[in-house]
Order: C-alpha cells, then sequence, then structure tokens
C-alpha cells in the first residue's frame, strides 16, 4: 500500500516534467493505476476487520475521490489532444 499510495504523487509530479501532452497523460494513467490498487488495499484492510479505525472509512472515500479525479483528468487531456488534432 506505501509503494502504491506513494506512486500517484510520483507519478504525477514526474509528468508534469513531460515533454508532451501525450507523455503527460501516459503518467497521469499510471497514477490512476496506482490509486485504484491503493483504494483496492484499503477496502481490503478495512473488510478484514483487523482494525476498528474510522479514519479507514475517510481514507477509503479520499481514495475513491482521487481516482474519480485523475480518470476525469485522462477524459479531458484526451479531449484536448482530439479536439487539436481535428
Amino acid at each position: 500500500m506505501l509503494r502504491s499510495g506513494t506512486s500517484i504523487g510520483a507519478n504525477i509530479i514526474e509528468g508534469q516534467g513531460s515533454s508532451s501532452k501525450k507523455e503527460f497523460i501516459n503518467f497521469i494513467r499510471i497514477a490512476f493505476k496506482s490509486a485504484k490498487e491503493t483504494e483496492y488495499w484499503l477496502k481490503l484492510f478495512k473488510e478484514s476487520k483487523l482494525t476498528t479505525n474510522s479514519g479507514l472509512d475517510i481514507l477509503v472515500q479520499e481514495s475513491i475521490e482521487i481516482t474519480n479525479i485523475l480518470n476525469s483528468s485522462i477524459l479531458t487531456l484526451n479531449g484536448q489532444i482530439k479536439v487539436k488534432k481535428e
């Protein structure tokens, strides 16, 4: 979970240094995949009932929000590329 969770921000930052919009989108896609993996691990941990920490519910919800934001960003960026090609 530490690897996938920290990979989200690392890929976004690395993507900011991209030389093209296409390369930037690829880094955002990788961040999206890492966010989905983090969401999976958080849900699995919650379902295991190894903890009764109510903060885990907040983390699960925030991971879903991050995933949604990244997905929306990918769709928007892809739309911008298609518009420029037309």
